[in-house]
């Protein structure tokens, strides 16, 4: 039951966050509700210390907010609590004499609010608001620098800042961040997201130490933050009367006070038990509270707040060949302070930075006060950087390796991104390696030049008539020698015959390069383009030769190993193989296709029929259900088609026959009229033409009242009658209480099943978080079970609807339904 109810507690709560009224407070009025204990309130100013309520508001002296920071150190105990409620009403009761003051409702409802120590009330709803306690009127402030929104909890301390839970988009993270109200600087305090909690709604000071009202999934928590260190110790409350308290101040007494929805609580901070009766319950209507405020919680605050952090340049760990640099980060600091280094060896300097190549602890003490500083410290120790080398810069011929080591164990990083211990070259260029050992780096490299070979190409083997010598020339620049396959050294050679020659060359590098050809022989090119033939109009035929090593000329000009011959005429190829030529050709001549023709596709009614003509002098025929007659009746729908064979060529034709009926419809049975809405009958018979029982023509009727309606509906193939009868009947409100959004046709979407009585709508649906999954102002129009293009889980969802009927109506409508898949 308790976890049950948590959950309702906090969809409730994420409701306001997100700006979204709960179901209690659905057309909800205030503004003439007369508590019984509300006091006037008068324009007079109040006099602090005279034991009068000088201006008539219901607080004297020191509980009167115009005296809270006029005299005294401001640490007095306060019964008044201020509070802020999910309908934006701005309330305050005296918890010992309960006496209850409504101010006002504010234009933009507030998460959470606080006094501060200039005297004035803050309030927090995405962004700063300053709240006048007289009228609850209010002023927005900027918005929170760094890009910080802010949440639903905020206080104070007595230095002029605002502490508040903070989100930042941009990671979807929450904080707690500090925000000086003079300057507008943000400082961020601590990660309460990586403390696995969020915040309930509410912040505290007590005992210089910041109080969170939070939540976890381990249960009820007010988790305790150090504001100089940012350590969030969570505390679980004992006996808590809620699954999570969203106001929490203390009144200046050492106690506590946490709120739950109508009531307030006392819980003891040294326990962190809950008393187990309220300390006091509103008699105002449907408070919720989102936020307490009180103004003895500004002395509570942390006096000092001094942070200073060490960082270095550069990551662990530390090597000898790398000068460290050290840093003192104390930006989130009020006003400036003194930096005090201890280095190892007892020596002291005041920079906020240093530069060392020493061992030891390092210490920083920051402080901005006498009684005010804050200290960290910084471990360095360094470790034996490795010696490595590739050796001297050096040429290679190409063609030739060379293989790169480093004979040490440990990582490696070679210029490509490659990790062995040895690399090969086969290229020029700059070759590098970064060798880690013990964590520390050091880096060599060495310059690789080739030198090219001997320039040398005797050309592709080749085939040559048998008749036919080929010269072969090796000459070529910076080559001092040759040597042929026959050991001859000349740079050219005179190949005679068949066979593969080759040479071998040096030039003045020392470099050696090689080449070789095979020449074959070969007789004439074999090949026939076929037999003279006649062919059938709009026929064609391909001729196609596949011999090796040849190249083609036809007579129409082109040079492919293919022709294809499309009209008569007569054609010739010459084909050239290994330098030699042959030529064939062939006559081709044309007879005409047979000329058929079954005309355009058509639409007969139904009963007709059609003759279908293909006769041919001298032709055999076929048709698509395999009959051989020159002709074919047609009594039904279909495609139709006939091949025409004479003499030997063949056409063919084909036919569309479409069937038309006469008009067939229903306008539905007898039903039952809503006179709120109206009714379009709309029989779906295209190409026809209507007549209504009142004469129209059109393709729908609108039904506005009850009675008998009936339309006759014909075209060229007949006509057909129907009618219905409209009886009176109520309209309502109706949806499911399930649907299952699986693309089925059936139970897709959650929506309104009549909507036709809706003049004016609004539906809102929220998970069990809280949060707005969709929305819609259009009463036709429901859900799919997606949020941002993303399948929702199955579960229970919460919708609420506010309409107004065609008679002026307003209805307000909230419930459950349950997502299945």
């Amino acid at each position: 039951m308790r976890c049950i109810f948590l959950i309702i507690l906090l969809l409730l709560h994420f409701s306001n966050v997100l700006g979204q009224p709960v179901a209690n407070y659905i057309n909800k009025d205030y503004s003439t509700h007369k508590l019984a204990k509300s006091l006037p309130l008068s324009a007079s100013q109040e006099i602090c210390d005279n034991n009068l309520d000088d201006d008539n508001n219901g607080l004297t002296d020191g509980n009167d907010f115009a005296c809270y920071f006029n005299s005294g150190s401001g640490c007095d105990k306060s019964t008044i609590v201020w509070g802020c409620t999910s309908a934006g009403d701005l309330i305050w009761v005296d918890i010992e004499t309960g006496i209850e003051h409504l101010v006002g409702r504010t234009d933009h409802y507030m998460s959470d609010l606080t006094w501060a120590a200039n005297g004035k009330l803050y309030g927090v709803a995405g962004i700063i608001w300053e709240i006048d306690p007289n009228t609850a009127a209010i002023r927005p402030l900027p918005p929170i620098p760094d890009g910080y929104l802010g949440g639903n909890a905020m206080t104070a301390d007595g230095l002029g800042n605002l502490y508040l839970s903070a989100v930042m988009p941009s990671s979807n993270r929450s904080y707690i961040i500090r925000l000086n109200i003079e300057t507008w600087k943000v400082c961020t305090i601590a990660d309460i997201t990586a403390a696995n909690i969020f915040s309930a709604g509410d912040l505290s000071f007590l005992n210089g130490n910041l109080y969170l009202a939070s939540g976890s999934m381990e249960g009820n928590k007010i988790a305790k933050i150090d504001v100089q260190t940012g350590r969030i110790d969570p505390i679980t409350v004992v006996n808590p009367s809620t699954g999570g308290y969203y106001g929490l101040i203390n009144g200046g007494d050492n106690y506590f006070y946490a709120s739950d929805n109508d009531k307030i609580f006392r819980i003891d901070p040294n326990t962190m038990t809950a008393e187990p009766s309220p300390v006091y319950t509103f008699t105002h209507p449907y408070t919720y509270l989102n936020g307490l405020a009180s103004y003895s919680e500004t002395c509570n605050g942390a006096k000092c707040t001094a942070w200073a952090k060490i960082y270095s340049s550069s990551l662990p760990p530390y090597c000898k060949n790398i000068q460290l640099n050290l840093q003192a980060d104390t930006s989130c600091n009020i006003g400036l302070g003194t930096y005090t280094w201890t280095l190892p060896g007892g020596a002291i300097t005041h920079d906020s930075k240093l530069t060392t190549s020493n061992e030891g602890m390092y210490y920083l003490k920051y402080q901005t006060s006498p009684t005010c500083m804050a200290e960290d410290s910084f471990f360095v120790q360094y470790q034996p950087v490795p010696e490595v080398s590739l050796g001297r810069d050096t040429s290679l011929c190409e063609t030739e390796t060379l293989t790169l080591q480093v004979p040490m164990t440990g990582s490696y990083l070679w210029q490509d991104g490659s990790n062995k211990n040895s690399f090969r070259v086969d290229k020029a260029g700059l070759y590098w390696v970064k060798f880690t050992a013990n964590g520390c780096s050091v880096s060599d490299s060495v310059h690789i030049a080739y030198n090219p070979l001997p320039l040398i190409n005797l050309g592709s083997d080749t085939v040559i008539c048998s008749d036919q010598t080929v010269l072969l020339n090796a000459t070529g620049s910076g080559i001092v020698s040759y040597r042929w396959q026959d050991a001859s050294n000349q740079s050219t050679y005179l190949a005679t015959g068949e066979g593969k020659f080759s040479v071998t060359v040096t030039d003045n590098n020392g470099c050696i390069a090689k080449d070789s050809v095979v020449v074959s022989t070969k007789p004439l090119p074999t090949f026939t383009l076929g037999n003279d033939t006649t062919l059938c109009e709009q026929e064609s035929l391909p001729l196609s030769l596949s011999l090796i090593n040849a190249s083609y000329q036809w007579s129409a000009g082109n040079t492919s190993s293919s022709y294809t011959i499309t009209k008569a005429g007569l054609y010739w190829v010459d084909v050239s193989q290994n330098g030699c030529v042959k030529r064939d050709s062939i006559f081709v001549g044309y007879s005409p296709l047979p000329r058929i023709k079954l005309g355009r596709d058509t639409t007969l009614c139904e009963g007709s029929s059609l003759l279908l003509d293909a006769s041919y002098t001298n032709a055999s025929y076929q048709w698509q259900d395999k009959t051989i007659s020159s002709s074919l009746l047609v009594t039904k729908p279909g495609l139709y088609y006939v091949s025409v064979n004479a003499d030997g060529c063949i056409a063919s034709d084909s036919i569309r026959i479409f069937y038309k009926s006469k008009p067939k419809f229903s306008l539905g049975r007898d039903t039952t009229w809503c006179n709120e809405s109206e009714v379009v009958l709309s029989p779906m018979v295209n190409n026809a033409n209507y007549l209504w029982q009142d004469g129209s023509t059109a393709h729908s009727y609108i039904v506005r009242d009850s009675g008998r309606y009936s339309v006759t509906i014909w075209n060229e193939c007949g006509s057909m009658s129907d009618d219905i009868y409209f009886r009176k009947g109520i309209c309502s409100l109706h949806l499911p209480n399930a649907f299952t959004p699986n693309y089925d046709g059936l139970n897709d979407l959650f929506r309104v099943k009549d909507a036709s009585f809706i003049k004016v709508f609004r539906m809102n649906i929220y998970n069990r978080w809280g949060k707005l999954v969709f929305t819609t102002s259009d009463p036709y129009k429901g859900w799919n079970g997606m949020y941002q293009n993303m399948s929702q889980p199955a579960g229970t969802y919460i919708w609420q609807i506010n309409l107004t009927t065609k008679d002026g109506e307003k209805l307000s409508r909230a419930g459950s339904v349950v997502l299945i898949r």
